[in-house]
């Protein structure tokens, strides 16, 4: 199997059932690679490590996932003691009213691999909500100064991921959330006006076309919320207006 970790999407019920001992299934379940996964948050999501099954997950072609014929509580990351959930907050900033075309902010970042092409974002601080986490991570990254009125539009589903420390697989798993949010910009600025946020790894800051941004990106998981951005800038549907700043 390509990946350790899967997300099995369930409800309530179902976690009661895991927690009091039962063995569910068969169940459906999708592959995550380690670093990125995008899903729906329809009720709850159970992160599962696959090298605690006692069955490998068989291939499900109804919908390219997986099927566990049981699952138990001990390989649901969630019910571990250790198993730690972090959240972030990050921004797709567009100009819906560029000539060429709607446009994004994609930033070129320095990572341990090498040099990735992502959306801004970052961690929750203190006692922040993620609107204002989005606001204040687009902003440092890609150094827009305070003239510019930075409002977030509507808010886009968010994405999970799950993640090890590498080379520490004695470390807790975690699981990653990330909330998205459509924002705007005014004035527009370009690209040279930018001044990405190099401490941080920002390398560069960039106007993408829309509708090549998903294919650019570098992870899985932040290719849904340009595609659900994509979706709300096609021709007929308008903005929400009046977010926070």
């Amino acid at each position: 199997m390509a990946s350790r970790y899967l997300f099995v999407p369930s409800d309530l019920r179902t976690l009661e059932r895991l927690r009091s001992g039962e063995r569910i299934g068969p169940v459906r379940a999708f592959p995550v690679r380690a670093d990125a996964v995008a899903i729906s948050r329809d009720g709850l999501a159970l992160a599962v490590d696959s090298t605690r099954l006692a069955e490998p997950p068989r291939p499900d072609p109804t919908d390219g996932g997986l099927s566990i014929d049981a699952l138990a509580a001990d390989a649901v990351c969630e019910l571990d003691a250790g198993f730690k959930e972090k959240e972030c907050a990050g921004g797709v900033l567009v100009d819906a009213a560029s000539p060429g075309g709607a446009r994004v902010v994609l930033i070129r970042v320095r990572r341990r691999d090498g040099e990735m092409i992502e959306l801004p974002k970052g961690h929750l601080e203190g006692d922040e909500t993620p609107a204002e986490t989005a606001l204040r991570e687009v902003r440092e990254e890609l150094g827009l100064g305070d003239p510019l009125r930075l409002e977030i539009d509507r808010p886009l589903p968010p994405t999970h991921h799950v993640f090890r420390k590498r080379d520490r697989d004695d470390r807790p798993a975690r699981l990653k959330t990330t909330h998205w949010f459509l924002l705007r910009v005014d004035p527009v600025p370009e690209a040279r006006d930018f001044a990405p946020q190099g401490e941080e790894g920002v390398l560069e800051a960039l106007w993408v076309p829309l509708a090549e941004a998903a294919a650019r990106v570098g992870y899985d998981n932040l290719r849904a919320p340009l595609e659900a951005a994509a979706a709300l800038l096609s021709p007929g549907v308008a903005p929400a207006g009046g977010g926070a700043r």
